[in-house]
């Protein structure tokens, strides 16, 4: 299942079984699975993203450095078989 979400049609989300993954443009900014809750990346990005981001969720504070939002987000990706795919 797919969606949009935010201002304009550059966010959109998509569910894969019990994976959450949103994107902004074609970059994953934050993700959703049961062993981790919600998890966000912190803004590297544009104004733009930023504003997919607060959408997400406004709370600054639970973004992840890139890096370790990046790592998160390939344990995920390997565990639910999607690696590659995204």
């Amino acid at each position: 299942m797919s969606f949009s979400f935010g201002r304009g049609n550059r966010a959109h989300g998509v569910r894969i079984g019990d994976v959450l993954l949103y994107f902004s443009y074609e970059t994953i900014i934050a993700f959703e699975a049961p062993e981790f809750g919600l998890v966000v990346s912190e803004n590297v990005w544009s104004v733009t993203t930023g504003g997919h981001l607060n959408t997400i969720n406004p709370n600054k504070s639970i973004r992840l450095p890139r890096a370790k939002f990046e790592k998160l987000l390939d344990e995920v990706l390997e565990k639910y078989h999607l690696k590659g795919r995204y």
